[in-house]
């Protein structure tokens, strides 16, 4: 039974070059179909974000232009392209925006912006409740903060006001917060990472259990050698800005073969931690990936990409962590 498809018209350009311009990519792409409409987004002082939006007039332009495009010189750069399905369901509900009320989340602070900097730059658009600059416990600025109004209007108008603009030399963006009360998620497990602390608690009751070889026993009282666990070497780690999409990676490693999974880790804020994973169905591609994007630039970071490590006993082990001798 054949299934109902969104139409796949519009892709997603990747990883170009600072100096492009929407006409320039028009040109570059038009000769694959008409094209209704080409978009570069722009931050907030009015350069590129390295990335862009083609949309064309048929699905079959689009497919040609991924499969003759994707992983092209470009201006000495290698972009990616791929088939946008999401963005325009974004753009519907942008995030943070889709219930409104009092309440400000106020992004992309500079580290040393302080509460009374932040109280005084909203204040003046109404009478606020509350402000707030969140810091870790080291009593550093985690790069947003909160301000509630007294009213929604108020809070609107501020919204309206201050998105883009800039405090301490830094362009902030601000969304309606509603995230009071929200409850955290539990994060997937990821099919890759160690067994939980539960499995790990059994594991130890078992080995109490062992023989003094350290290997449990056969009826026949031999020891078997201990099986040696191989873990998939297909995924990796990099480096990311605080606006990159899954969308944006995949249109990067797409080139190297067949994705299995991409994640993106946030806090409890919603806050992207400035890294994320992918995850190649082999680890051939895997390896090609890494060879060739350690210094690719998206979104204006160079991509650093290096091989995804654990932690004995679950969770990913910190850069810099040391591991443990046997």
């Amino acid at each position: 039974m054949a299934a109902t498809e969104e139409p796949l018209n519009r892709i997603h350009v990747n990883n170009l070059a600072w100096s492009i311009k929407e006409d320039e990519l028009k040109n570059v792409f038009s000769e694959f179909g008409e094209i209704e409409k080409v978009k570069i987004p722009t931050r907030p002082k009015g350069g590129s974000k390295g990335f862009g939006f083609i949309t064309f007039k048929t699905n079959e332009a689009a497919k040609n232009a991924v499969e003759k495009m994707n992983n092209v010189n470009l201006e000495e750069r290698r972009i990616g392209v791929v088939f946008s399905t999401s963005v325009e369901k974004k753009k519907e509900t942008p995030v943070g925006d889709d219930e409104k009320g009092n309440r400000l989340v106020v992004r992309q602070l500079a580290w040393a912006v302080t509460d009374e900097q932040l109280e005084e730059a909203f204040a003046e658009h109404g009478n606020l409740t509350n402000h707030k600059v969140v810091k870790a416990r080291n009593g550093k600025s985690k790069g947003f903060g909160f301000v509630v109004y007294e009213t929604a209007e108020m809070a609107q108008a501020a919204k309206e006001a201050m998105d883009g603009k800039e405090i301490e030399d830094r362009a902030i963006t601000v969304h309606f917060s509603n995230s009071t009360g929200r409850k955290r998620q539990a994060k997937p497990k990821d099919e890759n990472d160690e067994a939980s602390p539960a499995k790990g608690r059994s594991r130890r009751n078992k080995r109490q259990n062992r023989n003094r070889t350290g290997h449990a026993s056969d009826e026949d009282g031999e020891s078997p050698a201990p099986k040696q666990r191989q873990r998939k070497r297909n995924k990796l780690y990099c480096k990311i800005s605080n606006d990159t999409t899954e969308e944006d990676l995949r249109g990067v490693f797409t080139a190297f073969g067949a994705l299995k999974k991409v994640d993106i880790p946030k806090n409890k804020e919603g806050e992207v931690k400035g890294h994320a994973y992918v995850q190649f169905e082999t680890e051939e591609d895997a390896e090609k990936a890494l060879d060739s994007s350690k210094t690719t630039e998206l979104n204006g970071i160079s991509l650093q990409t290096d091989w995804a490590r654990f932690r004995r006993g679950g969770g990913r082990r910190r850069r810099n962590d040391t591991p443990k001798e046997n």
